[in-house]
């Protein structure tokens, strides 16, 4: 008998409903930034539901979670049920048929009302063998697409259902990883594999609903299983002035600068870490004569004073001995760390020699790029760096050169450092420019290089049959909302977006499969001056932001004028997109 007074049993209910829907609303908010949904237990209280069309079979009958990877046995037919999902939102996720396993069926389950049963009413995104990226109306579920890909069917059980067949197959062999995206806003749903888009209705139902993972009777892997808000990502185009003040241009009379990045210190100071190298040896001395230098001010935006050269040439006994460019520098605990390219001249390397990008000499170099990291307690050093290369070229990284670093932290844990390097193949450029990303629990390494690019043309131009020497060129990634986003330069036609030759915005779920951003335009290569003057650019490019508290605070950037002999560096102050 319970002897409890019924007023404390009342309270006691009251309390276990309210923790139950504080975890709901826990895992709802780690829904909304992106987390993943199998981070936690499947049984954990607010997640995952179990739906079966047996009763009686308990979740551990069909699905295991380990290791962070969702197994699905098959049978019994069902479904996991996410309840936390608004009506609008980005969904994404990997799946994989096991190797060895039957290539059988399985979806996803999105804007699913009314009761649980074999099948409830929503849109499914098929993931069956052949038909990966089809669309589904289930139970009633309205949506729309061109006539030629569309059908309805009459199903003696589900009765009417409608069909949106995909675009393309960009599905990899059986046993490989392949990256689902999602993306629902308001009465149009599209659909991405590995990065390419497949599909796309319009006229869907707009409820809110519930994501759910199907068991179909063939065995099928899921993991990273992240849902979000469905925003249109960062506009530049409106976080950037229309108009410059004369301040955000740095220049040093005698100097290229490039390579710009902004840190603030623990002195309250904006510290400016770029390379420059002197004007008189020609532009292209970014590879042959490049020091890294440092300037400070106390507004992001500048103006900045130069205060000393913090990396400079140290001879050739070193494998950075005689140019050291590309400035990246993040703070880790109390310690900063600089991620920089470095290379090596020839025997008659000297301080005051020209050395024309025609010469073998220049070549020489250039082919000696490698990344090395530095390290200091203060951004204006004293700097430590190594004796050897952070990466180096070489199997799992690539040929002829590794340069360009960017470093960010990744929301789980570790580093993650993105660079560029040459495909296999003959030339000067290989089998073309690519970037790439490496991972590691240590700002200072070993990093492990995942095996496929950032950004293919090929692919993301599926009608594009040509060879690209740079699918992307330079590159600075970060997070924001709970997704990766990327600056990147685009200069080799046919071009990713309308706009030409311009820097970029991509975005990624996992900061792996990148595509253009809705908002792709960030920056043309022109600049509106305060005293009523526009500059064009032959260069612009360069990227980095300063982020604080999660937000872009300063785009930094390496310009050349047009006929320049002189490079310098525009900072450029962004809103948070509100306003003009």
């Amino acid at each position: 008998m319970n002897t409890q007074p019924r007023a404390i049993r009342t309270a006691i209910r009251a309390l276990a409903k309210l923790a139950a829907l504080a975890a709901q609303l826990t895992a709802a908010a780690q829904a909304g930034d992106g987390a993943d949904l199998l981070a936690r237990p499947l049984e954990a209280e607010g997640g995952w539901k179990h739906v079966s069309e047996v009763a009686g079979t308990k979740l551990g009958d069909v699905w295991t979670l380990t290791n962070g990877v969702l197994s699905c046995r098959g049978t019994p037919r069902g479904y996991l049920s996410w309840d936390a999902a608004p009506a609008d939102f980005t969904l994404s996720l990997e799946w994989r048929r096991p190797a060895g396993a039957k290539p059988g069926k399985a979806g996803v389950l999105v804007r699913t009302t009314g009761p649980d049963r074999i099948w409830p009413r929503c849109l499914e995104a098929q993931l069956n063998a052949g038909q990966a990226g089809d669309f589904w109306g289930l139970g009633g579920f309205a949506l729309d697409g061109p006539a030629e890909r569309r059908k309805t069917v009459d199903h003696p059980e589900q009765g009417r259902l409608t069909n949106l067949a995909r675009t393309s197959d960009p599905e990899k062999a059986q046993g490989e990883w392949n990256l689902y995206e999602i993306e629902a806003r308001g009465g149009v749903v599209a659909l991405r594999i590995n990065g390419v888009e497949v599909n796309r209705a319009a006229g869907c139902d707009t409820n809110a609903g519930r994501i759910c993972l199907t068991a179909e009777g063939d065995p099928i892997e899921f993991r990273h299983v992240r849902l979000g808000a469905a925003d249109d990502g960062p506009d530049f185009a409106r976080r950037i002035p229309q108009v410059l003040p004369p301040t955000a241009a740095f220049r040093q009379e005698g100097w290229c600068l490039w390579d710009p990045c902004v840190v603030r210190g623990d002195d309250g100071l904006f510290h400016l870490l770029y390379s420059r190298w002197p004007a008189a040896l020609g532009f292209d001395a970014w590879c042959t004569h490049a020091e890294i230098a440092w300037a400070t001010a106390t507004n992001a935006a500048g103006p900045y004073a130069f205060r000393s050269v913090v990396l400079p040439s140290r001879g050739a006994a070193f494998w950075d001995g005689h140019s050291v460019y590309n400035t990246c520098v993040i703070r880790v605990g109390p310690k900063y760390h600089l991620y920089y390219t470095g290379n090596r001249g020839t025997a008659d390397w000297a301080p005051d020699r020209r050395i024309p990008v025609s010469s073998e000499a220049w070549w020489t170099q250039r082919n000696a790029q490698r990344i090395g990291v530095a390290t200091a307690d203060q951004p204006g050093g004293p700097w430590v760096r190594s004796d050897r290369p952070l990466i180096d070229v070489g199997p799992g990284f690539g040929q002829g050169i590794v340069a360009v670093p960017n470093v960010a932290a990744k929301p789980g844990g570790g580093f993650r450092l993105y660079y560029k390097t040459l495909a296999e193949g003959p030339g000067r450029f290989g089998g073309g420019v690519f970037h790439y990303g490496a991972d590691s629990d240590s700002p200072l390494g070993p990093f492990v290089r995942h095996p496929e690019p950032m950004v293919d043309k090929n692919r993301l131009l599926g009608d594009a049959t040509q060879r690209f020497n740079f699918h992307i060129d330079d590159h600075f990634e970060w997070m924001e909302n709970g997704r990766w986003y990327a600056i990147v330069k685009d200069h080799d036609a046919p071009f990713l977006t309308p706009h030409g030759r311009s820097l970029l915005l991509f975005e990624s779920p996992d900061g792996r499969a990148w595509r253009p951003s809705r908002h792709a335009l960030v920056k043309d290569f022109t600049i509106a001056w305060a005293d009523g003057t526009r500059q064009e650019f032959e260069r612009l490019e360069m990227p980095k932001l300063l982020v604080e508290d999660g937000r872009p605070r300063l785009l930094s950037l390496a310009a050349k004028a047009r006929g320049a002999t002189e490079s310098f560096l525009v900072l450029i102050p962004l809103s948070d997109g509100q306003e003009r």
